[in-house]
């Protein structure tokens, strides 16, 4: 009982600490970028990738989503979480074909300078599946993550 007293106000301090930190500095061109590319974007988040790209988390039109930056503010892609029925039905039709009646854990839109597509994360026969489409709802990839 002692420890959780002690343990207690710690883990509360390093909460605090978490929420208390400096946001992440993006390049001018990239947050100009974004700003005409997703006006009224909200919940607005900038992080640094390793690899010297520029990630931002944001709600837009009510969905989650992230979008990448070079530094010289040139767009390169974007992600967003969509319900499954939100797909577009090509998408639905293919999967449900192909794995009857499938659990969807996750449905994500990607789109960048190739295109459009979609990644599932989906449970069938017990076994856990990423699969990815195009917008047409032709199969890219389809492997066991489980």
């Amino acid at each position: 009982m002692k420890k959780i007293f002690i343990l207690l106000p710690l883990m509360l301090a390093a909460t605090i600490m978490g929420f208390a930190a400096e946001p992440v500095p993006a390049s001018d061109p990239a947050v100009q970028s974004f700003s005409r590319q997703f006006a009224g974007a909200q919940n607005v988040s900038w992080s640094n990738g390793e690899d010297g790209l520029q990630r931002v988390t944001f709600v837009w039109a009510g969905h989650r989503a992230q979008a990448y930056f070079s530094a010289a503010g040139e767009f390169l892609g974007a992600m967003r979480g969509l319900f499954y029925q939100q797909l577009p039905l090509s998408v639905i039709r293919a999967v449900d074909k192909r794995y009857n009646n499938p659990v969807v854990l996750e449905a994500r839109e990607i789109s960048n300078q190739e295109g459009t597509s979609y990644s599932l994360l989906i449970e069938y026969r017990s076994k856990k599946m990423r699969v990815k489409l195009n917008g047409d709802g032709g199969f890219e990839l389809a492997e066991r993550v489980k």
